[in-house]
């Protein structure tokens, strides 16, 4: 079934926005693990006004009555088309970054970040694929001005770098505004660490520390060789956000989805191996290659990571609880 909707996706352009990237980790030569990011971002159209929803509607027909004569650069602009018109909509984004790691003993790890503006909550996976054996921390978060504040202030920022003489007051207001509404609704925000099933549910305003605490107190539902290789997927993550700021300097090579599917503020309380010197993160994929696409990614991209099961497109129409449920259980849908 999934094989057969990629087949029709590869004829039909998709309604929503793909961006993908490979990359590896190695120390001292040997590749430690490989890996394939997937972005994808969308909109839940109940949360756009009729005048957004007017313009996606009509970005959505040009795709469709365009894409099949369009040459590569047109079918680009036709997905920046898209990617504006649901831009226009702050409110109703919704993002999926999708990864999997191919350790060096063949063993694969499927790590999840799906954000919601809608519901302002967020759910990140990491699995054991072959055990099915995961972990899980959720944010619930309640509506806020936030969406449309730090649209606002990513658009000043841009703007003003468009300019010889930016307005520096104007851009530092805007973010000085998403920092206050950012930390008025942390107050609100509810965590859920989960581990093997077995969940937590945090108090409102609970810090990254508490959902440490809480993956730490559920560790010992994770057993043997799982066990081992999620922690080493986790010790990846946590490392990959430190080194950032060195590593990620050349950004033509740094695999900046890894950004999104951070892990090391929940780190501080678990029992993580130690990993090898001087491990460093590389991105392998061309600067301009998986962006701004409406197909999905190759199947020479996707084979490794994914075998003939193949990569299942997002649905974007879900609520936010059966996103969750859908990552929770990954490949076994």
């Amino acid at each position: 079934m999934i094989l057969a909707a990629l087949a029709l996706a590869a004829a039909h352009p998709l309604h929503f926005v793909v961006g993908y990237q490979t990359g590896e980790a190695s120390a001292g030569g040997a590749v430690v693990a490989r890996f394939l990011c997937i972005t994808t971002t969308g909109v839940d159209e109940a949360e756009m006004s009729d005048e957004q929803r007017r313009r996606r509607t009509e970005a959505l027909q040009r795709i469709d009555s365009g894409w099949a004569n369009a040459e590569r650069r047109e079918r680009g602009r036709l997905a920046l088309a898209l990617e504006d018109a649901n831009g226009a909509a702050p409110r109703a984004r919704q993002y999926h970054t999708s990864c999997r790691f191919l350790l060096g003993d063949d063993a694969l790890l499927r790590i999840e970040q799906f954000v919601s503006n809608p519901t302002e909550s967020s759910a990140f996976v990491l699995e054991d694929v072959e055990s099915g054996q995961y972990i899980a921390v959720l944010s619930l978060g309640e509506r806020s001005l936030l969406p449309e504040l730090i649209a606002s202030a990513i658009g000043r920022t841009f703007a003003d770098r468009d300019r010889a003489a930016g307005d520096d007051a104007a851009r530092e207001e805007a973010w000085r505004r998403v920092k206050e509404e950012s930390e008025r609704a942390a107050v609100k925000v509810r965590a859920v660490a989960e581990v093997n099933g077995q969940r937590d549910l945090l108090p409102p305003g609970a810090s990254d520390d508490d959902v440490s605490q809480a993956l730490a107190r559920m560790w010992d539902n994770l057993d043997g060789e799982p066990r081992k290789r999620i922690s080493r997927g986790l010790a990846m993550l946590a490392l990959a956000e430190r080194v950032r700021p060195e590593q990620g300097a050349a950004m033509d090579e740094w695999p900046t989805e890894l950004d999104v599917v951070s892990s090391d503020r929940w780190c501080k309380h678990l029992r993580l191996p130690t990993l090898p010197d001087g491990l460093r993160f590389r991105r392998t994929s061309k600067w301009n290659e998986g962006v701004l696409e409406l197909q999905p990614p190759p199947d020479a991209v996707l084979q490794p990571f994914y075998g003939r099961r193949g990569w299942r497109p997002p649905d974007f129409s879900l609520s936010f609880a059966q996103q969750v449920r859908r990552l929770l259980r990954g490949d076994r849908d």
